[in-house]
């Protein structure tokens, strides 16, 4: 919900996606969802199954996530993304804006997808292509392996100084 994390896009992502399929579509959104973006949401299509918990402790967001086909991250400024990292654990590839460190995660194409920032019909044309469940597939069978390659803390760690194995 917050305005750094794209809660801006949350309602229009939501429409559009869920306009996109003929049955029921389930949306898991995280955190905190201020009044004035669950008041927009009161709006979305019928077949939009919304699940909004709130707050939650780290080990059931993550069961959470691990239940998804795939994600959306519309925010906007990220050093870093955790929630990338995780999901990219988890196996879920990502739709997601280019920004920051973003690509240091989401490998466009490997295990995600990636729209220049801003460009909201990029991100959603994205997340489209996410629903086709062959696609969906294919990038998240090689999402846990494209992440577990660049971030294996055991291989790092070994590491001499310099970067050396």
């Amino acid at each position: 919900g917050s305005l750094f994390k794209g809660g801006r896009y949350v309602f229009e992502i939501v429409r559009r996606l869920s306009l996109a399929v003929p049955g029921p579509l389930g949306f898991y959104l995280s955190g905190d969802i201020p009044a004035g973006l669950r008041a927009e949401l009161k709006h979305v299509p019928a077949n939009a199954r919304l699940f909004m918990p709130g707050r939650l402790e780290h080990e059931s967001n993550v069961g959470y996530v691990k239940s998804c086909s795939f994600g959306v991250s519309p925010t906007i400024i990220e050093s870093f993304g955790m929630a990338l990292l995780e999901a990219g654990f988890c196996g879920v590839p990502m739709a997601a804006f280019d920004v920051g460190g973003t690509s240091e995660v989401v490998r466009d194409g490997e295990n995600g997808l990636l729209a220049p920032l801003l460009d909201l019909e990029r991100l959603l044309l994205n997340a489209t292509r996410l629903l086709e469940r062959s696609f969906c597939r294919e990038l998240a069978v090689r999402t846990r392996p494209s992440v577990e390659a660049r971030f294996n803390s055991a291989e790092h760690a070994a590491r001499k100084p310099g970067g050396e194995p």
